[in-house]
């Protein structure tokens, strides 16, 4: 676990909670976006053993060998086994290190640790968030990171990693804040926004031309104006 460390002038107890997406939010690094999936389809099409090519039609086939995937411990719903995915993702570390994230972010988000927990959610693996975040004071405000491989017993990460409703619901009750006071920011309705609508959080979907910054500044003022 990430500890918080907060402005001195930061309430010992905050009401409110921001649920934080990671890839294409919290970072919109391009080059390490598109390489994660590069390396998602190759592992796709090297591990979905059968004689077709085409990774969209193995991918169906091996839904059907596999109906019940979900028990076996898959990542969403490509059906792809997640510790052999996470080992592939694990290799991107040292790329993941020369992202840098936005100066403008990184104020915001010292600031928003005034007045809302601060959590950060992905699917991908513990070894590569930290890489990012590693020599950013973002990594000192986050009061909680759920993703695969995290080391904080506070929240289990599930095995099919997001979208995902209880992980959400297991991340207001470690903060004890209602879903009406919590607001969940990502760049996909379906994985970000759409389980945490589902318990009453309000969503900020994050549009390509949107700026992360201003989204935070605005979810400050409406905290200070709500006090």
């Amino acid at each position: 676990m990430l500890s918080a460390s907060h402005a001195p002038d930061a309430p010992r107890r905050r009401k409110r909670a921001i649920l934080l997406d990671f890839d294409g939010t919290l970072h919109r690094a391009r080059d390490l976006q598109h390489n994660l999936h590069a390396a998602f389809v190759a592992f796709s099409a090297r591990e979905l053993r059968s004689g077709v090519a085409d990774v969209e039609t193995r991918l169906a086939r091996f839904r059907v060998e596999n109906p019940n995937p979900g028990e076996l411990g898959f990542l969403d719903d490509n059906n792809i086994p997640i510790e052999d995915w996470l080992d592939v993702a694990e290799t991107l570390v040292p790329e993941a290190r020369e992202v840098k994230l936005d100066a403008a972010i990184v104020e915001r988000l010292a600031e928003a640790a005034n007045y809302f927990y601060l959590a950060l959610t992905s699917n991908s693996p513990w070894a590569l968030i930290d890489a990012v975040l590693e020599g950013s004071v973002a990594r000192e405000v986050f009061d909680l990171i759920a993703c695969p491989r995290a080391q904080d017993p506070r929240v289990s990460f599930p095995r099919r990693g997001k979208p995902s409703v209880p992980l959400y619901r297991s991340i207001l009750e470690t903060f004890a804040i209602a879903p009406g006071y919590a607001v969940a920011i990502g760049d996909r309705h379906e994985v970000d926004i759409a389980p945490a609508e589902a318990l009453g959080v309000r969503g900020v979907l994050l549009r390509p031309g949107n700026r992360l910054d201003e989204v935070l500044r605005n979810e400050i003022n409406l905290a200070r104006s709500s006090k």
